[in-house]
């Protein structure tokens, strides 16, 4: 018996051992398929992108059509004839509105004075009535607001206009509505700072008059959407419009150089990553560009920005609207479109949806 079962044994281990080998394949050396082998994963490693996960949640208020606009205006001495342009198209601004629940405030580039001292830092000028804002419902709103650009004081040659939309949004003075979305628009013939921190001026050859200052974190175009976030705004629709030297604008650079001027690479910044409207001081008049910023405002109520253009978790960019929308309000019906960092609705999102979006942005 004990013979017969050593013997049972070792044909089953045989069997086994058969089997597993007949699984086993080993191929020849082969240099060229290891090298590529190799190359193929260090291509992998050194051109990995790091990415930080975005939850973000988009609720649209119940009156969606409320939008809140604050006017950033540079109120240096050579912006006289720019703020003119301005005030005589203003009309063609608030036709545009038509149908919007529409709030305005302003408040100006100048942060401090010549002397460094804190002056305005992002607080909301006085309109002749007394109030902060006007609105959809205020009285003669279009001369309250040509009233007040007429008496801007002279301010600071130091225009800091995306450091006053952050400090605007931090003081919350009442203009920004918890159920809008906000627009801002900046009106400047200069940089942040002037020279927007460009360091190659930061000599006495190309800076006599030592114009350059360097940028503190709230001049930069991303601290908007951080500032934004840090308010819990995050969900807010948010759109940044400029009328600026244009970069790469050569001749409207020599144009305004007749003073100071610097092309507002900041502010075209935060203008295209927000899908917003990049005007050009230079033109004769304002009227056209003010009506596309007015169009822009209206059609935002059919579209959602997101923090950046999306990637997924292994770094390859997302071209459908589909990868990145988790879930949605289960009677909203719509067809999605992702464009760059935007995604459209169509037909817009109505009062109350939600919508709940997940991707990666490259660090």
């Amino acid at each position: 018996d004990e013979m017969r079962k050593l013997v049972f044994t070792m044909s089953i281990l045989a069997f086994y051992m058969g089997a597993c080998s007949s699984e086993v394949s080993f191929s020849p050396a082969d240099p060229e398929r290891d090298a590529a082998e190799s190359a193929r994963q260090n291509y992998a490693l050194d051109n990995k992108k790091d990415v930080k996960l975005v939850n973000q949640v988009v609720l649209v208020p119940q009156t969606p059509n409320a939008v809140d606009i604050l006017f950033v205006i540079d109120n240096s001495e050579s912006m006289d004839y720019p703020i003119t342009l301005l005030s005589n198209k203003f009309s063609n601004f608030i036709d545009s509105l038509s149908g919007l629940d529409w709030q305005i405030c302003v408040t100006t580039t100048d942060i401090t004075n010549k002397y460094g001292d804190i002056i305005n830092d992002g607080r909301l000028y006085s309109f002749s009535n007394g109030q902060l804002w006007i609105n959809s419902n205020t009285k003669n709103a279009e001369n309250l607001f040509l009233s007040l650009l007429a008496h801007l004081p002279d301010g600071s040659g130091d225009e800091r206009g995306i450091f006053a939309i952050n400090r605007a949004i931090q003081r919350n003075e009442g203009c920004f509505r918890q159920n809008a979305s906000l627009n801002t628009v900046l009106l400047s013939d200069e940089d942040e700072r002037s020279l927007g921190g460009n360091i190659k001026y930061n000599n006495p050859a190309d800076d006599p008059d030592k114009q350059f200052k360097e940028l503190e974190p709230l001049d930069f175009s991303d601290s908007v959407l951080a500032t934004l976030k840090s308010m819990g705004l995050s969900g807010k629709k948010y759109t940044h419009h400029s009328i600026i030297i244009r970069p790469g604008d050569n001749d409207c650079l020599a144009e305004q150089k007749v003073s100071y001027a610097f092309a507002g690479t900041h502010s075209a910044l935060l203008t295209n990553k927000t899908n917003g409207v990049l005007g050009n001081i230079c033109a004769a008049e304002y009227g056209e560009q003010l009506n596309f910023m007015g169009e822009n405002i209206q059609d935002a109520v059919a579209s959602v920005d997101l923090e950046c253009e999306p990637y997924n978790m292994a770094g390859s960019r997302i071209i459908n609207a589909d990868q990145i929308i988790q879930d949605m309000t289960t009677e909203l019906v719509t067809t999605q479109t992702l464009t760059g960092s935007t995604i459209k609705f169509s037909p817009e999102l109505p009062a109350g949806a939600s919508i709940y979006l997940k991707y990666y942005c490259l660090l």
